[in-house]
């Protein structure tokens, strides 16, 4: 920046003000002209989609949990069976390896007393398919080493699973979607996914609708 006058001159200060009123004028030229670097900005960073992914656990009349297994089997828990415990989730890219492949992002938590789990990807999927993961351990242990890893012990007999039969979110050249992972399909800005444990009190009315996002015990 060019340097301010601090004496006038032999002629009085109407020159000093002229002088000074030039001075800003070539500053506020260079700064218009990026021509100062206190006037560059950075480039804006490149921002993806997020995924916002939830579980909700419902009670019956009763106060219970009931869970489905893939049999179509009804069973029925205690709300104190699932409180407290560990979950894992995450999300992966479409048609990943499973156990295999990392996850893009996870989250490790315990489900509060409301019974649901609500999670937030960070900002930078790309757009496509991508597969999220819910597992909730009410049965077996999740020893401190694995509690926070990227992929997680087995679910065992009496865990949780998230589970779909429903392909209605598998688009036309997608991968086709495996047991334990529902399927979101990202765009522009956040997409949402969202899952609960689905029952049906007759089991010979079970259908495919009953088993579309919902979260299944683990035979």
């Amino acid at each position: 920046m060019l340097p301010l006058v601090e004496d006038a001159p032999p002629g009085g200060g109407e020159f000093m003000h002229f002088t000074r009123a030039i001075q800003w004028l070539l500053v506020l030229s260079m700064l218009m002209s990026g021509g100062c670097d206190a006037a560059s900005e950075a480039e804006p960073e490149e921002v993806g989609s997020s995924v916002n992914f939830q579980v909700q656990l419902l009670l019956d009349e009763e106060g219970l949990v009931p869970f489905l297994t893939p049999q179509a089997t009804l069973v029925r828990v205690e709300a104190s069976e699932v409180v407290g415990k560990p979950y894992y989730t995450a999300i992966f890219k479409g048609g990943f390896a499973p156990g295999v492949d990392e996850p893009l992002h996870y989250a490790w938590g315990t489900l509060g007393e409301g019974l649901l789990m609500d999670w937030t990807t960070p900002a930078d999927l790309e757009e496509g398919p991508h597969d999220v993961v819910f597992i909730l351990f009410r049965v077996s242990d999740v020893p401190a080493e694995i509690f926070g890893a990227s992929l997680p012990n087995p679910p065992l007999n009496g865990d949780l699973s998230a589970f779909t039969l429903s392909e209605q979110d598998v688009m036309e050249g997608d991968p086709p979607i495996t047991a334990g992972v529902l399927r979101v399909n990202v765009g522009t800005g956040e997409a949402f996914k969202s899952a609960e444990n689905r029952w049906s009190e007759d089991p010979t009315e079970t259908n495919t609708d009953t088993f579309t996002d919902t979260i299944l015990l683990v035979p």
